[in-house]
């Protein structure tokens, strides 16, 4: 796969996507026409299924609660529902995006009853708003800029109570960070650090403790990259990073379910999936080599979540028909047919339209949303008490219409 820079007006946004050849004329929610003269009819038709982040974004304050945000298809603004005590809210509620649009998928983090959201603006600058369990900064349709001119969609995390840490490719393919401290951004309202690299997908970060951040990408020879930061430093070193081998079409996904703890999971050259494990300092199965998880092909990466201890979800887009596949990782062997038993998958059915998202919001409950393809509204799938609510392909609609932004 090779990355291809789309040119939209005067801005070059290099866009981090696997073209694939699709049922023509079925519109799959990025549709495009490209003016070509080396088409016969002078247009060319692309239909892109997206390697990289989902096209929402979902995330859970407390135990029964869940914030889903997503971009509006028509306006590109924002738009956010809340599912508190076992009732969606009503209405989707608008809130904004710089002008003119949002040009990437909503990035979420929190802490205690504060929601950050982070997207990349029609200027290429990463924007930013936050809830604090009241109301909406700068307002319910304001947002602040952090400035810069950015090639990929920003990656947040938070380690603790007022921290944050950003990270984005800029246009030199070089990884950049900021961070806020609770009072400001450093290292200036509109500063960024570098930490060097000549990366082909946006970062992916995680934290499994106060002062520890793991930072991921992909390099240029298709390998996964790889840094941490303990509070004060970066290792290798500011700039340096360390191979972890592979060669993969995707940014990997990332997840730890206990300090010292991280699964990472890559799509292959063959389209199927990819597993590494880090504990106790080490890296497995090796420092540079990886896990199959089988041969089911997959349309986009898996996302890959987790809701206690010795435990991993995986759901991803089947390459056959688009269906949305299962897989989880318990107590030392994989499901859902027992010990070792990588390659089967347990399908959920339904025909997302997007990468799905994924939260948790205690032991054994998981939440799935994703953008169906019957006109784009958001669909909803929940897991708990070790039965999937409705029944397995049983998908609740919750209304909009989305895309990829």
């Amino acid at each position: 796969m090779h990355n291809i820079s789309l040119t939209l007006g005067t801005a070059s946004i290099p866009s981090f996507i696997d073209w694939r050849l699709t049922n023509s004329v079925t519109d799959c929610g990025q549709h495009s026409i490209v003016i070509s003269n080396s088409a016969v009819s002078g247009e060319v038709d692309l239909c892109p299924g997206v390697i990289g982040p989902a096209s929402l974004s979902i995330l859970s304050l407390a135990p029964t609660t869940l914030d889903v945000f997503g971009v509006d298809a028509t306006s590109s603004t924002l738009l956010h529902k809340r599912f508190s005590n076992s009732t969606w809210s009503p209405t989707w509620e608008n809130l904004g995006g710089p002008l003119p649009s949002l040009q990437s998928p909503p990035v979420t983090t929190s802490w205690g009853n504060r929601m950050n959201v982070f997207a990349l603006g029609g200027d290429l600058a990463v924007w930013w708003k936050f809830f604090d369990g009241r109301t909406w900064s700068p307002s319910e349709n304001g947002w602040i800029s952090l400035s810069g001119k950015w090639a990929s969609p920003p990656a947040a995390v938070s380690w603790g109570p007022n921290r944050i840490d950003v990270f984005v490719l800029g246009d030199n393919k070089q990884m950049y960070w900021k961070w806020f401290d609770g009072t400001k951004w450093e290292p200036s309202p509109n500063g960024w650090t570098s930490l060097g690299g000549n990366w082909t997908t946006q970062p992916v970060a995680v934290s499994w403790a106060a002062n520890r951040i793991d930072l991921f990408t992909i390099g240029t020879n298709q390998k996964v990259y790889h840094k941490s930061f303990d509070g004060s430093k970066w290792s290798p070193s500011t700039t340096g990073w360390e191979s972890l081998g592979g060669t993969f079409n995707s940014a990997p996904a990332v997840v730890s379910w206990a300090p010292g703890r991280l699964d990472i999971i890559c799509l292959g050259t063959d389209d199927t999936v990819y597993h590494k494990w880090f504990v106790n300092n080490t890296w497995g199965p090796s420092a540079t080599s990886w896990q199959s998880l089988g041969a089911q092909k997959f349309q986009s990466l898996p996302v890959i979540t987790s809701w206690g201890h010795d435990r991993l979800d995986l759901f991803g887009l089947n390459a056959l028909d688009g269906t949305l596949l299962h897989k989880f990782w318990d107590s030392g062997s994989w499901g859902p047919n027992g010990v070792n038993d990588v390659d089967p998958w347990e399908n959920l059915f339904g025909l997302p339209n997007s990468v799905p998202s994924v939260a948790c919001w205690g032991a054994g409950r998981i939440d799935v949303v994703a953008v169906q393809t019957d006109g784009n509204p958001l669909a909803h799938l929940s897991f708990e008490g070790g039965v999937w609510g409705g029944g397995v392909g049983t998908w609740d609609g919750l209304g909009g219409t989305f895309g990829a932004a």
